[in-house]
């Protein structure tokens, strides 16, 4: 209806709500939504409606197609009444809830938790118990997607504290050797390495942004600081009994080369009392980014120091010394995307920098700056794995290591076939 026809005042205006109102259709629109009919020169229309996407993604015609898709799979579990087919199990929304936590119990057992896991609501908030040592183990997958082995007995991804024995002839006599198997999918990896990257640059573990850097002496005195990207999380508990903080530092291997995931240290910090007493005095409390943090920071800056690093760095490197930080190797499938964090707004494009002054806090002190008040603006280039121009979405399910020795169980007569069905989770 055009604006023209709608009345102007009494009750019959009432039928009209405002929000239907919109500006008159001009010349210029009718051909192009009605363009094939003749009254208007017989012109094909400049608009289709199945090329239009839904919300910038999905193309009507597309949506057409998993809504009949879905109709169809509707219709063919009606068709199956069994009482214990696991199709019908799959539309219930407590039955999914519990298959995922049974698999989150599988996938941390793939990383090498020997601990007892609890498939509770709960998990996510960390109420099952880890030693340092498996949360270690757990990041170390999170750095690559990777597990490794060193010993054929043992959980599927293992630590080592022996590299090699030799005599005092330096001839070796032992020394370790590492398999390699690929868990998880590299698009899922590349998503949580940038949850852990942001938690560090505007998150609550900021005080890793600015301590960890190498300095690079200058002829006119004044020395540049080069900052070392950390990749990590914080953890406290409701109570605080608990502070954590476990993540990745990334180390160079070649010089003026940019730094790899695939050679990182993975450190877990753990800060807490032995008879699980609570940290707080007062209005002192000690959360993960107070207790464990400042702990793997100090750790993390003696890595710094004694393995060395400003010997890789080329301090003839324009770029690095312009952006202040060294690069990382990301993969080319990932896209920077430009956004507003406080408020989740799209900015545009990447290849815009952050830049974030160091610090140390050890002689200086610390002060707060809170980041996020309302009247700031903070901007963060993100990396996403994307297809194409768009974000890639995919459902992925962690790869088993196929060299685990396990006992063949009896299968019953009746039980339904899980291989064949785990596309529909």
């Amino acid at each position: 209806m055009l604006e023209k026809e709608i009345p102007k005042t009494g009750k019959a205006r009432d039928q009209f709500p405002v929000e239907d109102i919109g500006r008159p259709i001009n010349e210029f629109d009718l051909p192009a939504i009605f363009g094939q009919n003749s009254m208007w020169g017989g012109k094909k229309a400049m608009i289709e409606l199945d090329q239009i996407k839904i919300d910038g993604f999905v193309t009507r015609s597309q949506l057409n197609q998993i809504q009949a898709s879905m109709a169809n799979f509707y219709l063919e579990v009606k068709s199956n009444p069994g009482s214990y087919n696991i199709n019908q199990y799959y539309q219930h929304k407590d039955f999914r809830i519990g298959l995922g936590l049974l698999y989150l119990v599988e996938l941390t057992k793939a990383m090498g938790v020997e601990s007892k896991i609890q498939p509770v609501l709960s998990f996510p908030l960390g109420t099952n118990d880890l030693s340092v040592a498996e949360v270690a183990k757990i990041y170390q997958t999170l750095a690559t997607g990777k597990t490794y082995k060193y010993y054929e007995d043992g959980p599927t991804n293992q630590l080592t504290f022996i590299k090699s024995i030799k005599d005092r002839e330096g001839n070796v006599l032992y020394e370790a050797k590492r398999k390699e198997h690929k868990l998880v999918n590299p698009a899922y990896v590349d998503q949580v390495r940038e949850i852990l990257r942001r938690i560090v640059t505007h998150g609550t573990a900021t005080r890793a942004r600015g301590e960890l850097y190498v300095e690079i002496p200058s002829a006119k005195g004044k020395s540049r600081r080069i900052r070392i990207p950390a990749f990590g999380k914080t953890g406290t508990t409701n109570d605080f009994t608990t502070s954590y903080f476990a993540g990745f530092l990334p180390y160079p291997t070649d010089f003026g080369k940019d730094l790899e995931f695939d050679n990182s240290y993975t450190l877990a910090s753990y800060v807490g009392y032995d008879m699980n007493e609570q940290m707080r005095n007062g209005r002192i409390r000690i959360y993960g980014g107070g207790g464990a943090l400042p702990v793997w920071t100090d750790f993390a800056k003696d890595i710094i120091e004694v393995k060395e690093y400003e010997n890789y760095l080329d301090e003839s490197d324009i770029g690095m010394l312009k952006e202040g930080v060294w690069s990382m190797d990301y993969p080319k499938s990932l896209r920077g995307i430009y956004v507003d964090l406080p408020r989740g707004a799209f900015l545009g494009g990447g290849g815009r920098k952050e830049v974030y002054s160091t610090t140390d806090i050890n002689s200086d002190g610390e002060d707060f700056v809170n980041e996020f008040a309302l009247t700031a603006g903070v901007k963060a280039e993100l990396k996403i794995p994307s297809r194409g121009r768009e974000p890639l979405r995919a459902v992925s399910f962690f790869d088993r290591d196929k060299s685990l020795k396990t006992v063949a169980k009896g299968k019953k007569k009746n039980a339904p076939n899980i291989e064949a069905s785990k596309d529909n989770l």
